[in-house]
């Protein structure tokens, strides 16, 4: 690296003769291999190329963490829709058992008494419905409970705490119209 000053020039031509001129090898010291240019700094000078790079820093670390908080935001929120549809895909199973139950309730069918307290207990408004518009069968069939194991075992402790036992409706009670005959 050279650096020249133009101080020396002359107006009026010698600077373009002295540009044209090559300048001589033999004037110019001889770099070593190796020789590395050197810079001298002070110490006001290093002190703010200090606080320049520690500014940077804080700046990266600041953006690391606000990326950080970002990503842990988002895991929470799959992690809340995660429950929320799992709680939503349970509630829509409960809803598919009480519509099956009360379906055979209104058809006239003989409906297991686990199933009809399943009903009473998840959807009541349904199983008044579903009484009300039962219908009468000469040869009503004997379903099988929609109910999976650990409803039924769930359903069998709230009993034995004093949930108390599944009401039997028969067909004649709970049409109580008058239009059709009782059989028992």
């Amino acid at each position: 690296m050279e650096l020249r000053g133009t101080w020396g020039l002359r107006p009026g031509g010698q600077a373009a003769r002295a540009a044209a001129s090559p300048p001589k090898a033999a004037a110019r010291p001889a770099r070593k291999e190796g020789a590395a240019d050197k810079l001298t700094l002070s110490r006001q000078a290093l002190d703010y190329l200090e606080q320049q790079r520690q500014a940077a820093w804080e700046k990266k670390q600041e953006q690391l963490q606000r990326k950080l908080d970002e990503s842990n935001q988002l895991i929470q929120d799959l992690e809340n829709s995660k429950e929320q549809s799992e709680a939503m895909a349970e509630s829509m199973k409960v809803m598919m058992r009480c519509l099956k139950i009360a379906a055979s309730i209104m058809k006239g069918d003989n409906v297991p008494s686990e199933d009809m307290q399943y009903l009473m207990e998840h959807d009541p408004e349904s199983f008044r419905m579903a009484v009300s518009l039962r219908r009468q069968k000469d040869d009503p069939e004997d379903v099988e409970s929609v109910l999976d194991d650990e409803d039924k075992d769930s359903g069998s402790a709230r009993r034995a705490d004093g949930g108390g036992e599944a009401p039997a409706v028969s067909a004649p009670e709970a049409s109580s119209g008058g239009d059709a005959p009782a059989a028992e």
